[in-house]
């Protein structure tokens, strides 16, 4: 019998279920009642944390609702944790407030569809309603016969441009110089980006400027002010700068060259060069401009990895030497506009009238659909009295 007892004890005891022990201890019962979780509170179960001596007690579980913030470009995807970049063809303004989890609406997200005049599409990470865009006709360029580009809703910068023009216009680009110093004034920046020689994205947030090609860059300046855009270059080339062992004080002291050969690999000296410009609720600008001197720096390797970097840090950067490396920067670029049809100028040649009596009325041409001047006289032929000109138009 003892064997048998004994045997059964042993069984028992072998079939008896293992408990794990909770992974954190606590000597004391939270002041506000609420018990975390895989928690072993030594001896707390007591009538005064429980509310019982014997039978069963209740226990419920308490959530609070966490909020999350929307920023402009971004929006909160229905049942989503997580903000993601707004999507083609709506635009998102950022909410004002911190929203809760929703299992069945996006929140922050506005499509073009809800405007007036068929502002139906927009390029991911819209921010207003003014990205909203439908491609351009020939309403928008006038006397045009062919155009592309896209018409802006409301304040936003239309990129309509003029590939055909009607008989007697021709396509003209409208580039003009610009100085964008007083467009970004002279505040930090509020982030950067930057592709180097090697496709490293420093920041990890290439793709949210659109950076797609090594030695880009890109300096953010806020909801206020916008984003430029440029490339960067090792040369052997070195220059007058801001920064270490140089002498500028000036923007204009900086030296800037039109045109540079790439030499990564045995280039020291980095040049920055500036190509686009996007206005807040803007489209973007092309831009034109000289590469500018930044530095020059102990060996090339160092030159190819950190180049891009050093032109946006440097664009972003509001301290003494690096305004006038901006101020050179930004000082001396042309804008590319859209191209509109400009009337043709056409030369009139007159017969019997002096080049001074053409000249003395402008005469000697007009512009297509403006005014025609007349010489101040003709020439007096004896015998014969003035009756006029005429032209000679084909076929007559």
């Amino acid at each position: 019998m003892k064997k048998v007892v004994l045997t059964s004890i042993a069984t028992l005891f072998v079939a008896s279920p293992a408990f794990a022990e909770p992974s954190h201890t606590s000597a004391t019962f939270p002041n506000d009642e609420y018990m975390l979780e895989d928690y072993t509170y030594t001896g707390q179960a007591t009538y005064g944390n429980m509310g019982v001596y014997s039978g069963s007690v209740n226990v419920t579980a308490d959530y609070t609702n966490n909020t999350y913030t929307v920023t402009a470009g971004t929006y909160l995807p229905a049942a989503g944790e997580a903000t993601a970049t707004c999507t083609a063809g709506n635009f998102c303004p950022g909410l004002a407030n911190p929203v809760y989890y929703d299992a069945n609406n996006a929140q922050g997200l506005t499509s073009c569809s809800t405007l007036d005049g068929g502002f139906t599409s927009s390029d991911a990470g819209a921010t207003a309603n003014t990205d909203c865009y439908k491609a351009c006709t020939t309403t928008n360029v006038a006397h045009s016969t062919a155009v592309t580009g896209n018409d802006y809703y409301g304040a936003g910068v239309d990129t309509c441009s003029a590939t055909g023009c009607e008989n007697g216009y021709h396509t003209h680009s409208t580039t003009q110089s610009a100085d964008l110093n007083p467009t970004i004034g002279t505040d930090w920046g509020t982030a950067y980006s930057y592709l180097n020689n090697g496709g490293t994205d420093g920041n990890g947030n290439a793709s949210t400027y659109g950076l797609t090609e090594n030695n880009t860059w890109a300096t953010d300046y806020g909801t206020t002010k916008g984003v430029l855009r440029g490339r960067a270059l090792c040369s052997t080339q070195s220059g007058k700068g801001a920064l270490s062992n140089s002498a500028a004080t000036t923007g204009d002291q900086v030296t800037k060259i039109d045109n540079l050969t790439p030499e990564f690999g045995t280039g020291k000296s980095c040049w920055c060069q500036v190509e686009s410009y996007t206005p807040y609720n803007g489209g973007s600008q092309s831009l034109s401009g000289p590469w500018v001197f930044y530095d020059r720096y102990a060996d090339a390797s160092y030159c190819t990895n950190r180049c891009a970097e050093s032109c946006a840090g440097g664009m972003n950067s509001a301290s003494t030497i690096s305004l006038i490396f901006r101020n050179a920067v930004l000082g001396s670029v042309t804008t590319s506009g859209p191209a509109i049809c400009e009337p043709n100028v056409i030369t009139i040649n007159w017969t019997d009238a002096s080049a001074d009596d053409i000249a003395a009325n402008n005469a000697g041409q007009c512009t297509f659909g403006g005014d025609i001047r007349t010489p101040r006289a003709a020439a007096v032929k004896p015998g014969k009295t003035f009756r006029g000109w005429k032209f000679q138009k084909s076929g007559n």
